[in-house]
C-alpha cells in the first residue's frame, strides 16, 4: 500500500480500503476495526480549513456566538450533559478541547465550573477570549503543556474525529486529569443505524465520511482506545440523533435530510442513535 501505515489503536499494518474520496482513502484496520482517513491533512491544511470564513460562518457556528439561545441544538445538548455531569462530579477545573467560540465554557461557568479552553482556530480562540472572557490556549492540547492532574473534567464535543492522532491526545488527557477525573466525548457511532445504512452506497458514503474527519469511531473502537490510553469505567452517557439540519458545511440534498430525520426516529426506538456521548474515568 505504498508508505507504511500503522493503526492508531492496535498498531497493526493490515488494512482494507472501504472508500476512495478524492485524494484520500478511507481505510479499516483488519485487526481492530478502526476506520480512518489516509493520508491525513497537514497541520497547515487543518489550520487553513478551520480559519476560513466559509467554515466559521456556516449556520451551525453562527448560532454558537454571543447572544446564543437555549433553543440551539448544541446548547440543548450542552445543558443536558452539564446537568448530568454535575450529578456525578462536583465542579472544579474543566477543559474543553476544541472549544470553538466558547459557548460550552460560558455555560459550564454558570454550572459552577472553573473553565479553560483549547482551540486550534485562531479566529475562534480570539472571539472566545474577547466575548466571553475565557482562558483559551490557541494551538493543540500537547502544545498547551498543562500540569499533571490539573483538571477535574475534560470535554470533546464533535472533536475526536478531527484529531490527527487521537490515541496520543487521549494519553495527554489522561495525564492532565486528576485521579477519578472524567472525560466526556461526543462523536458519531459508525455502527449506528445511519452509519450502517449510509455505508451501503458510494453516494451516501461520501456524506458519511465527512471530508473534515480523520477518524470514524464505533462504540467498540472508542472504548478500546480509551482503555489503551489508561481510562477505566467507560460507559455510554447519552445518545442523540444525527439532527443533520444542524450542520451546513456542505449542501445536503433534501432526500438525505428527510431520510435521516426518519432514521433518527427509528434509531431512537432501536437504541442505534447516530451520535454517542461516552464518559471515561481516569
Amino acid at each position: 500500500m505504498g508508505q507504511k501505515i500503522i493503526c492508531n489503536l492496535c498498531q497493526h499494518k493490515n488494512f482494507q480500503e472501504i472508500f476512495r474520496q478524492k485524494e484520500s482513502r478511507i481505510l479499516k484496520c483488519r485487526n481492530c476495526g478502526l476506520i480512518f482517513r489516509h493520508p491525513q491533512p497537514s497541520r497547515a491544511e487543518i489550520q487553513k480549513l478551520y480559519d476560513q470564513k466559509k467554515y466559521l460562518e456556516n449556520p451551525y457556528f453562527a448560532g454558537l456566538k454571543k447572544g446564543y439561545t437555549s433553543k440551539n441544538p448544541a446548547v440543548i445538548i450542552y445543558q443536558k450533559e452539564l446537568g448530568k455531569l454535575n450529578k456525578i462530579k462536583k465542579p472544579g477545573r474543566i477543559l474543553d478541547l476544541g472549544c470553538a467560540y466558547g459557548v460550552f465554557l460560558d455555560l459550564a461557568r454558570k454550572y459552577g465550573w472553573k473553565t479553560y479552553g483549547v482551540e486550534v482556530a485562531r479566529q475562534s480562540a480570539v472571539y472566545a477570549r474577547k466575548n466571553f472572557d475565557l482562558k483559551i490556549f490557541c494551538g493543540t492540547l500537547e502544545e498547551a503543556k498543562f500540569k499533571n492532574n490539573f483538571f477535574r473534567a475534560m470535554t470533546m464535543w464533535d472533536v475526536i474525529e478531527h484529531l490527527p492522532n487521537p490515541f496520543q491526545t487521549l494519553k495527554e488527557i489522561n495525564r492532565i486529569l486528576e485521579k477519578n477525573g472524567i472525560l466526556l466525548i461526543l462523536t458519531i457511532d459508525m455502527e449506528s443505524l445511519i452509519g450502517r445504512l449510509a455505508g451501503l452506497t458510494s453516494k451516501t458514503k461520501d456524506f458519511l465520511y465527512d471530508f473534515q474527519h480523520t477518524y470514524f469511531f464505533s462504540k467498540r473502537t472508542l472504548q478500546k482506545m480509551l482503555k489503551r490510553a489508561g481510562f477505566r469505567k467507560i460507559e455510554t452517557f447519552d445518545t442523540f440523533g444525527a439532527q443533520i439540519k444542524r450542520w451546513h458545511s456542505r449542501e445536503i440534498p433534501f432526500i438525505f435530510s428527510f431520510g435521516t430525520d426518519l432514521l433518527d426516529i427509528l434509531a431512537k426506538s432501536t437504541g442505534m442513535d447516530y451520535r454517542q456521548v461516552v464518559i471515561a474515568r481516569k
